[in-house]
């Protein structure tokens, strides 16, 4: 949360720089004049939702926590005249966390059997957001506090996610109990479980605000949620995004 704090407060300083009129030079010479290129970058807070899929167990508990991320891209935007945009992207996104399940099993009165589960993490995304966007102009003031080119935005869309890598390491503690017998297994990693950890795509929707100056930097912030687990479907669990991605970004001139 420092973090992002950290980088709201940095991109909110950027608002007292001066700049210069925008000028169709470097890349965007080469495209026309509605339509921009530029880049983003983000810190990422993770607040997931982390539920179990029917085991057949007794009693199972889950839970999870995820470090803070970043991610980073290029974006495309193409302006129409009624204030009306549409804006797509290509954002990369790391993260890493943990999980946490619990199951316990009772196939006799006198038999329970405990399978503590914990899982590490980490992976990198490939997301490409589709966004309708409603832009509002600022108008030049007297004193000069806008100038021309300015502009808030509002954007709202969905969002198609790759995974072109992840990993996972498990280990486990089984407890068994049969009687006034007791017996546990523990394991810091179990060999043949370092597999890939996310779904080859997954979806969900998006929505934000940016502040973009007239010189092309902007501010960022938007708030992203899983339609699809994050986590494969075979470990038993889903893991459902709920992301807050607060950056800067420019726009190419």
């Amino acid at each position: 949360m420092k973090l992002i704090l950290t980088v709201a407060v940095i991109c909110l300083s950027l608002t007292s720089f001066g700049q210069e009129r925008r000028n169709r030079v470097g890349l965007n010479k080469y495209i026309p004049i509605n339509m921009h290129l530029g880049m983003k970058f983000s810190a990422n807070q993770y607040f997931s939702t982390f539920k179990l899929e029917p085991s057949g167990a007794s009693s199972a508990t889950i839970s999870g926590s995820e470090s803070i991320g970043g991610g980073g891209g290029f974006f495309l935007r193409y302006d129409w005249d009624n204030g009306l945009a549409f804006q797509t992207e290509l954002n990369f996104h790391f993260r890493n966390g943990k999980v946490r399940t619990s199951h316990m099993f009772t196939p006799d009165t006198m038999i329970t059997v405990t399978k503590d589960y914990l899982t590490n993490f980490n992976s990198v995304t490939a997301e490409i957001p589709i966004y309708l966007k409603y832009r509002w102009e600022l108008t030049p003031t007297r004193k000069g506090h806008w100038k021309a080119g300015s502009a808030i935005s509002v954007f709202l869309g969905p969002r198609i996610v790759f995974g072109p890598y992840s990993k996972r390491s498990v280990g486990r503690n089984i407890f068994t109990q049969i009687y006034d017998q007791e017996s546990r297994l523990v394991e810091t990693e179990i060999e043949g479980l370092n597999t890939r950890f996310t779904p080859i795509a997954s979806l969900g929707v998006s929505a934000g605000v940016d502040y973009e100056l007239h010189s092309g930097l902007l501010v960022h912030a938007s708030f992203y949620r899983g339609l699809t687990s994050h986590s494969k479907k075979a470990y038993g669990y889903k893991i459902l995004d709920n992301r807050l991605e607060v950056g800067i970004g420019i726009r190419f001139k």
